[in-house]
């Protein structure tokens, strides 16, 4: 069973996180190190949206990928650099005709094939759906990858990342940044007993409160008259069917949520 990493565990703000990591993985570009870097949190806190924040602060190439994704696939959409080893490049031929490699080799080959393209970082989404092979084969690639230079893994999950990643766990919004998301959602001011009703229910979890807001507009409880919006209170037990749906999915999957 693999275990996750006590290390590098961090607790920051929203922006915090997303500039740190940034700035972590930003170190491949001198060539000198490579690292694994994990995000977690629960069921829409927004790790994707985070993610993509972080990339799109680099100044290095990189690559987004399902972390279930199939070995053809990565093998095709990972760049072949002039400088990759040629047994290297075998291996990745063998992967593209769905031939299988043994997790070790098949973590060697993916590490060298990024580390010939480094400066590079490659993003692994939705860790948490993927089986005990497919974590065994991440796990491994992190460690491989530590042995390179100029490479970044960025991996995003609902738990902890196993050693060696670097986790950092992406905190709810603040009141503040939720009132922002959903004055933006409704493009005006919200009642603050409105926000206050979504804020003590989602506690920062911005799908749930941008879900609420929405199913809360079509049911009529916050409506707009055209020059600012109304809000009253609705029915004890009031939870949006895809809120319901969310919680149900993360409660099987023995992941914590907040109490709506």
């Amino acid at each position: 069973m693999l275990e996750p990493a006590t290390h590098g565990i961090g607790t920051l703000a929203r922006e915090g996180a997303t500039a740190l990591i940034a700035r972590q993985l930003g170190t491949v570009n001198s060539r000198r190190v490579s690292l694994a870097v994990g995000l977690w949190g629960e069921p829409g806190i927004g790790k994707t949206h985070a993610a993509l924040t972080i990339l799109e602060r680099l100044s290095c190439h990189h690559l987004s990928l399902h972390a279930t994704t199939a070995n053809a696939r990565i093998a095709s959409a990972l760049p072949r650099a002039k400088t990759l080893p040629t047994w290297a490049n075998a291996q990745l031929d063998r992967l593209v005709r769905n031939e299988s490699l043994e997790t070790q080799t098949l973590a060697q080959t993916l590490a060298a094939t990024l580390a010939a393209s480094a400066p590079f970082v490659l993003h692994l989404e939705d860790v948490h759906e993927a089986d005990a092979e497919r974590l065994e084969l991440i796990e491994s690639l992190a460690r491989a990858l530590t042995r390179t230079r100029g490479v970044g893994l960025l991996a995003t999950s609902r738990a902890l990342l196993p050693q060696p990643f670097l986790n950092h766990r992406l905190e709810p919004l603040s009141r503040t940044e939720m009132v922002m998301l959903i004055e933006g959602e409704l493009k005006g001011n919200a009642p603050r007993d409105g926000l206050d009703w979504v804020f003590e229910r989602t506690r920062g979890n911005p799908l749930f409160a941008l879900e609420f807001a929405r199913y809360l507009r079509r049911q009529g409880f916050l409506w707009s008259d055209g020059e600012r919006w109304g809000w009253r209170a609705p029915p004890s037990g009031f939870v949006p069917v895809t809120i319901e749906a969310s919680i149900s999915q993360a409660r099987e999957g023995g992941h914590h949520l907040y109490t709506v």
